[in-house]
């Protein structure tokens, strides 16, 4: 089965490499990490997705599921019309 997953907090490419070491654990026939994704084929007898999951969190990362909601807050405005931002999923 082939799954790609949405993973919250990846800003770098150390994120990166910890994600991939984290699910290297597990018996995977194709792991290609992104910041903010994993994509992963497994053979589904022998992994189950919540394995998945319990990886990429051990790591330090949080899935994104795909019936959560994207919010944005602007938290602060400048007279540049700039602003800084978080993106939250709930």
């Amino acid at each position: 089965m082939k799954k790609k997953i949405k993973i919250e907090g990846m800003s770098c490419g150390h994120c990166i490499i910890a994600v991939q070491k984290s699910l290297a654990r597990l018996k995977l026939r194709k792991i290609d990490v992104e910041i903010g994704s994993a994509e992963v084929e497994y053979d589904e007898s022998n992994l189950d997705e919540k394995e998945l999951i319990k990886a990429i969190e051990d790591a330090g990362y949080k899935v994104i599921h795909p019936n959560m909601k994207l919010t944005l807050q602007v938290l602060h405005l400048t007279n540049k019309l700039e602003c800084s931002y978080v993106v939250k999923y709930k």
